[in-house]
């Protein structure tokens, strides 16, 4: 018997040092206990989401915008990656943008025809429609004349706006169009 008087008392020991409210749970009937473990699981899920979304705040307070391109090439022209004019352009992907950045593509750009030409580049169909708003296209090249067999070399540039908020990827046409001279 002083087995089990040690195990009581070793017992009353545990049990007094968990919180009154805590130990008189024990003796609630079956469906309020039912219900207490629903409300405190509902308060952990609560807790949980809550912690879970300040630490998606706290972490993610930036967002990357992924992105691409194509280009139309005109006959008589050539769009290269090297000095070389071996590896061709055919797609531009810009990387990721970070808003309120700007991300320049430089190339080079053969004349393979046989007389005299300038270039006009531009960019058009953006998509989705509303990126032309909040990014900014451009070329450093201003229309110099490139002779047959000439390669120039061409630097494109891409500025986000720092407003950009609701577009996370995009892509729109290089229209390239030849100008005989």
């Amino acid at each position: 018997m002083g087995g089990l008087n040690s195990v009581r008392r070793d017992f009353s020991k545990l049990l007094s040092k968990i919180p009154i409210g805590l130990r008189n749970v024990a003796f609630l009937p079956h469906e309020k206990k039912r219900s207490l473990v629903w409300i405190l699981a509902a308060a952990m899920v609560v807790v949980s989401l809550s912690l879970t979304l300040v630490a998606f705040e706290v972490i993610n307070h930036s967002f990357i915008i992924s992105s691409g391109g194509r280009v139309n090439l005109p006959v008589g022209v050539g769009f290269y990656w090297d000095t070389g004019c071996i590896s061709p352009v055919s797609f531009i992907d810009w990387g990721d943008i970070q808003p309120g950045s700007t991300v320049n593509v430089t190339f080079f750009v053969r004349n393979e025809g046989g007389q005299a030409i300038s270039l006009n580049i531009t960019a058009e169909n953006w998509y989705p429609i509303e990126t032309a708003s909040y990014m900014t296209f451009d070329s450093e090249y201003a229309g110099q004349i490139i002779n047959p067999k000439e390669t120039v070399q061409i630097t494109l540039g891409l500025t986000t706006s720092s407003s950009i908020e609701t577009i996370t990827s995009f892509s729109f046409d290089i229209n390239v169009s030849l100008n005989p001279i």
